[in-house]
């Protein structure tokens, strides 16, 4: 099968505004000309819009998370620096960043420490944060559900899990916001700077709680982390600072744009709006679909480690394989129409947490947290409305998320 070359049409090279708005209709286009395509632009790499290829990549132990040698020469320069040295190491030593056996014997501390926070035990807390954040806007009868409720929910209730101090909430959310930045696929080099200096701040903080944990443990994830060990075996530094860093990026950001995305299409599709309020039981069912309909990450990346021929192409060891999620949960052989919200949609299998080995340790927490902003808002709120003409979308290749969303509402 000849190499189908999309170079000219890579939309994450220079995404468009109408890319950032829609990119499902690219997807579409892209996913109709292989499964399998090969990008020379920007960064060389195979991508793939397709859900069983997708689906089979995540899964098959043939495809890495680490990188390669050869995929970290070009940014040699900015690597041996020394200023940057946390944030490599914050974007390497993390358990999504490492292959077995490492992965294994970090994902299994992490789940140890992770059964001391279990998610239906934080049911009332959470449900108190959404009470005090509506409270807040209730009598104003509008609000921006981005920067009013959907960013100091989950940052809130994850640095509360952590053992972050209330005050400091804020200086989590514009450290992780600039880190960010250094996920996208094509990586801007101007933005290495500003990642780097919010990871060094960032690393820095957590190095005084976790040495107060070490010293006076308390009831928070922070310390189970600490004092997670098997078998003898515990978390380094680099590797409690980095996964710190991976639950606080993940445990807010993708929440902001679940709930966000999903308000968004509920009020695009009024009739699934009624039926959540007529038939609350629908609920988790809606919050899968919103995780399929928009995914908040759209992509995840792999690197082949072994010569091999896959979808009839001819792959070399060290190549770059990117996986659009946010194609693969569009794909019409896999989802009866895929660019309709069907609130109601089963079996849903999507792909929005990721499969395999690596699938997100905290997909429980942030469906909870939805489930629950989603019966208040809809049980509190009526007359939804949307108060702009068009939310923008924020221009980020990675992660798929409203830049704000102002509504109107009447207060039951």
């Amino acid at each position: 099968m000849r190499v189908v070359d999309i170079s000219a049409e890579d939309p994450f090279v220079k995404p468009s505004r109408d890319f950032i708005q829609d990119p499902y209709k690219y997807y579409d286009s892209l996913r109709a000309r292989g499964n399998l395509l090969w990008s020379n632009a920007g960064e060389k790499r195979w991508m793939t819009f397709s859900y069983d290829t997708a689906a089979t990549i995540l899964t098959d132990p043939r495809f890495s998370v680490e990188y390669p040698a050869e995929q970290l020469q070009p940014m040699s320069e900015y690597l041996n620096n020394p200023a940057n040295r946390d944030l490599l190491t914050g974007l390497t030593k993390f358990m999504v960043a490492q292959d077995p056996p490492q992965h294994t014997r970090i994902r299994k501390l992490a789940n140890k420490a992770f059964t001391r926070a279990e998610v239906t035990e934080m049911s009332a807390r959470i449900t108190d944060i959404v009470d005090e954040l509506i409270d807040q806007i209730a009598a104003s009868g509008k609000m921006d559900l981005i920067s009013d409720f959907a960013f100091p929910l989950p940052i809130t209730i994850i640095c509360e899990v952590l053992g972050i101090p209330a005050a400091d909430h804020n200086k989590m959310r514009d450290w992780t916001t600039s880190i960010s930045l250094a996920l996208e696929p094509i990586l801007d080099v101007n933005n290495i700077p500003s990642s780097a200096k919010a990871t060094t701040e960032l690393f820095d903080y957590l190095k005084v709680l976790i040495a107060d944990r070490k010293k006076h443990p308390t009831d928070d994830l922070l310390s189970a982390f600490v004092q997670a060990e098997e078998e003898g075996d515990c978390l380094n530094l680099d590797e409690l600072l980095s996964n710190m860093l991976l639950l606080i990026i993940a445990g807010h950001d993708t929440t902001v744009n679940l709930i966000g995305n999903g308000m968004l299409a509920l009020l695009q599709n009024p009739d699934a709006m009624n039926s959540l309020r007529s038939k609350p039981e629908l609920l988790p069912l809606a919050i899968e679909e919103f995780l399929r309909y928009q995914s908040p990450a759209q992509l995840t990346e792999r690197f082949v480690l072994e010569d091999m021929s896959f979808e009839g192409q001819e792959l070399k060891k060290g190549d770059r394989v990117c996986v659009i999620i946010g194609g693969a949960n569009r794909d019409s052989s896999r989802f009866e129409l895929p660019n309709a919200l069907n609130i109601e949609r089963q079996p849903n299998k999507h792909l929005a947490f990721g499969q395999g080995i690596h699938f997100c340790l905290g997909a429980p927490l942030a469906r909870f947290e939805a489930k629950i902003a989603f019966e208040r808002l809809l049980g509190r709120l009526s007359k939804i409305s949307l108060a702009c003409e068009e939310p923008g979308f924020r221009a980020s290749a990675f992660f798929r998320g409203l830049e704000e969303l102002p509504l109107r509402f009447e207060v039951n």
